[in-house]
């Protein structure tokens, strides 16, 4: 069974977010939910994607999940290889202004993210237990942050 590296995008919940996360992932890259490996060839070569969209009850954002098969990133390719996830990251977050966070690593997302009810309670504690972190600033811009004492990476 492969190792599977995760990407959530996390997006404020709201009728008008849905509408516009709705319009990237279905119209825009037309993906749907389960395996959208064909789909997303055009960012990623990794032999099995996997999404999955969790409209969290008791949180107030919604989340993308994102996990890629057999995903490996090598000391020294590291940014060759991590190229195609920030590719796709940037493509999201500017078609759909609402994402606020893209926070990756190996399988640990949701044990990272199961105790987090408000997008306001993500601080720089929980952002720096994910090896890659995307984050909207209050400028709009995309900033990337590397953690690797997080997660081993290579």
């Amino acid at each position: 069974m492969p190792e599977f590296f995760d990407l959530s995008l996390l997006v404020e919940k709201s009728k008008e977010n849905k509408q516009s996360l709705d319009k990237l992932l279905y119209k825009s890259l037309g993906l749907n939910e389960g395996d959208s490996t064909n789909n997303l060839h055009a960012f990623f070569n990794n032999p099995q994607i996997l999404l999955s969209f969790f409209q969290h009850e008791d949180t107030d954002y919604d989340e993308i999940f994102v996990s890629l098969g057999d995903q490996t990133f090598h000391r020294t390719d590291f940014e060759n290889e991590l190229r195609p996830l920030t590719n796709f990251v940037e493509y999201c977050f500017n078609n759909c202004a609402s994402i606020k966070f893209g926070l990756c690593s190996y399988e640990l997302n949701a044990y990272v993210l199961r105790d987090v009810k408000f997008l306001s309670e993500i601080n720089r504690s929980i952002l720096e237990k994910f090896p890659i972190v995307f984050e909207r600033s209050l400028m709009g811009r995309i900033e990337l942050t590397l953690n690797p004492l997080a997660q081993q990476l290579w």
